[in-house]
């Protein structure tokens, strides 16, 4: 297991482990934040402030870069309440694809990748207000692991690279911070919107079995490697409905 998994998994098991951790003191019967957990589930979307560096590698044109799109993804999240002001929030993404569109000098040929992306964060938080307000503001600050898989070229790339290609992308760690405010709907409902920022890049590599034309004919000339560095760098807001229990 790589490091950067094991410190989501770590930190996942910490927050769930939570849920069966007693808090004397944030054991309050009488108020609307009662409940020490919330569970929601909700709609996000990553405003990508993408940039990437220019592809890279053997027989390559300059110039050539990607734009990486912004998606809207379900999402859940994961409170568990530590005393009147505190508590652990996971963030998480349920898996979404994702779409590269050409740039630079292919600028207005359309996707040439796509891949999909699970990611989650793990997050202490502040809450400005008691628990018996209605309103409560909070800030968080965490950490985030994205990671990529089936990573695909489309066929417009696979026929300027001169054949079938696979691309792969590394995963990705970095911090978050976010704002958000929950909102005491009824005895257990919660309607929240948080909106945060997280540092994210991943590189990618292409590696393309490239036949080319010598005039006699298709000749394989075997695997060519190409590579781009993707800054994402993504504000996010998520919008959900939670239950306290």
């Amino acid at each position: 297991m790589s490091l950067s998994r094991f410190i989501i998994s770590a930190g996942a098991a910490v927050a769930a482990g939570l849920v069966f951790t007693g808090n004397a003191s944030a054991q309050v019967s009488d108020v609307p934040w009662a409940d020490n957990n919330i569970l929601k589930l909700g709609v996000v979307h990553f405003a990508m402030n993408d940039e990437t560096s220019d592809l890279a590698g053997p027989n390559t044109p300059p110039g050539i870069t990607a734009e990486v799109e912004s998606p809207t993804a379900p999402t859940f999240t994961y409170t568990r309440h530590i005393g009147e002001h505190f508590g652990v929030e996971l963030l998480a993404g349920i898996p979404f694809g994702v779409d590269l569109k050409g740039s630079g000098t292919i600028e207005g040929v359309g996707q040439v990748a796509e891949a999909t992306v699970a990611t989650a964060t793990l997050s202490g938080v502040y809450y400005f207000t008691p628990r018996t307000a209605q309103w409560r503001p909070y800030v968080s600050v965490g950490y985030n692991y994205t990671t990529f898989y089936d990573g695909e070229a489309s066929p417009v790339l696979e026929g300027a690279l001169s054949g079938q290609t696979d691309v792969s992308l590394t995963d990705s760690t970095g911090p978050g911070i976010y704002a958000g405010v929950n909102y005491a709907a009824g005895e257990n409902w919660v309607l929240s919107g948080i909106i945060g920022y997280n540092k994210a890049e991943t590189d990618a590599t292409l590696r393309t079995d490239t036949v080319v034309d010598m005039g006699a004919g298709p000749v394989n000339v075997g695997i060519v490697e190409r590579e781009m560095e993707i800054e994402l760098n993504p504000v996010i807001a998520f919008l959900t409905v939670g239950y306290r229990f």
